[in-house]
């Protein structure tokens, strides 16, 4: 009686530990979640701070052109791009008449050397946004392995549970 008692309770042990073994399906589904979501929430950011900006500063024929450029954005990195230059410009264009003003301004006087100085901290921001995009890849591929590697053990230790019960049978 005991011992029908006891191999009751392994049973029940092995099948707790069955429930809580991550499978690898598992795995793929929180990656393709992980992966959606941060397209979504990418183009979330970017189209709220566009609504701020048309109505802050946009004309008709500006919502036209931001429009008409939104569409041929398909990319991350070109949403990227465009939400880093939003983020930029957004505290600098309080009205349609600073907007103006500024427009005019860089008009008359922007040169090439004048771009290549305004744009250098795009591209340090954007080498930044690249450094910290390869350092969660490499943390997601060593989750990948430390979920590969939890997958194994448990794995053995199932099959060590088994050998154990078969060999005290």
């Amino acid at each position: 009686m005991r011992e029908a008692e006891w191999v009751e309770r392994l049973w029940q042990q092995i099948n707790q530990l069955a429930t809580q073994v991550v499978t690898k399906e598992d795995v793929q589904r929180l990656e393709s979640k992980l992966d959606s979501l941060a397209r979504e929430e990418a183009l979330e950011r970017v189209v709220g701070k566009l609504d701020t900006l048309l109505i802050n500063t946009a004309t008709k024929v500006e919502v036209g052109r931001i429009e008409s450029k939104l569409e041929h954005l398909p990319l991350r990195e070109d949403v990227q791009k465009v939400e880093s230059r939003l983020l930029d410009s957004l505290p600098q264009m309080v009205t349609k008449q600073e907007w103006s003003a500024m427009e005019s301004r860089l008009a008359r006087t922007l040169t090439k050397e004048d771009f290549s100085h305004s744009i250098a901290p795009l591209r340090e921001s954007l080498d930044s946004l690249a450094q910290r995009f390869a350092d969660l890849t490499q943390q997601m591929n060593l989750l990948r392995n430390l979920v590969g590697v939890s997958l194994a053990l448990n794995a053995v230790a199932l099959l060590l549970l088994v050998l154990i019960l078969l060999k005290m049978r």
